[in-house]
């Protein structure tokens, strides 16, 4: 497991990223899954993922009453893939922040893209093989 955690400092908001590399990774997701207080239905469906070696997907889980967001990512079959679930949960990330805070300023919205679009990439990076 490749694990990656930043801060937004205007939202206050914490992000961990988690890209899974294999079935041990299973315990591990459940245990952080469960500590931020994750819907037992979507956390199985998350290690039933893992365990069945799923391809080209991510899941996101939200805490904001916390400011806490956690990134789940399963392993992509090639860069494009990436590229594509990244920008999907991506996109989750922004619009959960955005509503939670009320926010309806194109570009506020555009500003906290831009940023996230940077840490993805960060990401991307420690996991690129």
């Amino acid at each position: 497991m490749i694990k990656s955690k930043f801060h937004i400092p205007i939202y206050g908001i914490d992000i961990t990223m988690i890209q899974i590399e294999n079935s041990n990774d299973k315990e591990p997701i459940r245990k952080l899954l469960n500590s931020i207080g994750a819907r037992e239905e979507d956390v199985q469906t998350t290690l039933d993922n893992i365990e069945n070696k799923s391809t080209n997907g991510g899941d996101t889980y939200r805490w904001l009453e916390a400011r806490k967001m956690t990134i789940v990512f399963f392993p992509f079959t090639n860069s494009d893939e990436r590229i594509n679930i990244f920008d999907h949960e991506k996109r989750h990330v922004e619009d959960r922040i955005l509503e939670f805070f009320s926010v309806q300023d194109n570009e506020s919205a555009a500003l906290l893209a831009g940023y996230l679009g940077v840490q993805f990439r960060k990401f991307e990076k420690l996991t690129e093989k």
